[in-house]
């Protein structure tokens, strides 16, 4: 299975999150966490860590009210993000998962993150 590390930008709050992006099926995993808590869990890989939450959890949208705007990234390929919802109470996306049904998406990587890996010492 082909995978790629994921980012998600809350639009209001201006955080950021980690996920996984599964490119043989075109699906973002929908949990998203902080760098950090991989590392408290003993994975030292985000795409691990993302995948261990999705075989963990099922793919239903939670039931919150904290809906908001946000931004997708996957480095899978040269990298692509477009936009989606998701709630930073619950840590999921709850719209914009499947790439297959994103038809109005960018080719490349917005500033925000390269600026985000810089702040990690990643890349």
């Amino acid at each position: 299975m082909s995978a790629a590390s994921g980012l998600v930008r809350f639009k209001r709050t201006g955080n950021i999150y980690m996920c996984c992006y599964e490119g043989t099926s075109d699906i973002m995993i929908p949990f998203i966490f902080k760098p950090e808590e991989c590392l408290q869990d003993g994975y030292y890989h985000p795409i691990s860590y993302g995948r261990k939450l999705g075989d963990e959890n099922e793919w239903n949208k939670p039931d919150v009210d904290d809906i908001d705007e946000i931004e997708i990234y996957s480095d899978y390929g040269s990298g692509f993000y477009w936009e989606g919802e998701g709630s930073e109470s619950a840590k999921v996306i709850t719209k914009g998962t499947n790439f297959g049904y994103i038809y109005d998406y960018t080719n490349g990587k917005p500033k925000w993150v390269t600026d985000f890996w810089n702040s990690l010492g990643l890349r």
